[in-house]
């Protein structure tokens, strides 16, 4: 069973992986590179995530 730093860890993930698919939901790829405010919320979540992952335990 994962530890509880790791289950929190992979619900960050979870949902700020769900949110960046939201933002840029129903925007095609030249209505987001113009986007300045979405570009931004979608590298916001990435890099939570990318943190998220660098918490989790050696042994996940």
């Amino acid at each position: 069973m994962p530890k509880n730093r790791d289950l929190e860890s992979l619900i960050d993930i979870t949902f700020y992986g769900r949110q960046a698919l939201a933002f840029v939901d129903n925007l095609t790829q030249d209505e987001f590179e113009v986007d300045d405010k979405t570009q931004a919320a979608v590298m916001y979540a990435i890099a939570i995530m990318g943190e998220a992952t660098q918490r989790l335990s050696q042994e996940f």
